[in-house]
């Protein structure tokens, strides 16, 4: 019989009292003020690979890329940062719709976005929509939370995975 392997763990830190609040409002309010949907454009080719490499690369070079959240039979919620952690890229490719479709499909995916959340416990900030529009044009779509990453921050994540 083989025994379960231990999920790898760099670090385990407590909540600032703003994270605190910022979990309290995620659990109790139906409309999640602290989600964000960070999205760009991108004009040219994309090496799918290579664009997932480049975002992987990140995630090992961040920490909070890694950090997961975890509060349920705890005395106090904790942030645990995990040593690997898979960045999930999904492709669409939308480039035979019209603008108008696409505009509605862009909502459409947003909304759905903001309606399931953000699972804290299981790569919050691990799943990134990739979107050709249009011959040489890509819009991505990464939802990030302010309990982890302010819009600053998730800015400078962005300038160096591109």
């Amino acid at each position: 019989m083989k025994l379960a392997e231990k999920p790898s763990i760099s670090a385990i830190y407590p909540l600032t009292f703003m994270q605190q609040g910022l979990l309290f409002h995620h659990l109790t309010s139906p409309v999640d003020q602290g989600l964000l949907l960070v999205q760009f454009d991108i004009e040219g080719t994309i090496d799918f690979e290579c664009f997932k490499k480049a975002w992987q690369l990140s995630v090992l070079r961040h920490d909070i890329l890694r950090t997961t959240v975890h509060w349920e039979n705890l005395e106090k919620a904790v942030l645990v940062v995990h040593q690997k952690k898979e960045i999930k890229i999904h492709l669409s490719d939308w480039s035979l719709n019209s603008l108008e479709e696409n505009t509605k499909k862009w909502e459409a995916l947003k909304s759905d976005m903001h309606q399931r959340g953000v699972n804290f416990k299981d790569d919050p900030l691990l799943h990134i929509e990739l979107v050709l529009l249009a011959p040489n044009r890509y819009r991505v779509l990464w939802p990030c939370h302010h309990l982890l990453l302010d819009g600053w921050s998730s800015n400078n994540i962005i300038r160096e995975v591109v």
